[in-house]
């Protein structure tokens, strides 16, 4: 539902956008969920970690929820540069 007013599943304009999620760990510690990428995948330490934090687009009427990350364009970048080639 990025940059869209109406719900694409019910059609409400009762959206909440860029909402975080938070998970709650060891000791009730709070960590926004994320998905993550390496520019040295293979180093065993220092693997230069790229995070995109995870936010949500919420339906206010029916729950309908939309993820995305507010930097696409760097962990496009390190995907294609450390994909598996075609074999």
């Amino acid at each position: 539902m990025v940059n869209t007013v109406r719900c694409p599943k019910c059609g409400s304009d009762r959206i909440m956008s860029d909402v975080k999620i938070v998970d709650h760990g060891h000791l009730d510690t709070r960590h926004n969920l994320s998905i993550e990428f390496h520019r040295n995948p293979n180093a065993w330490v220092l693997k230069g970690t790229q995070k995109g934090v995870l936010l949500a687009d919420v339906c206010g009427q029916c729950g309908h929820i939309e993820l995305s990350v507010g930097n696409p364009a760097e962990l496009w970048e390190l995907y294609e540069r450390n994909k598996p080639e075609a074999g």
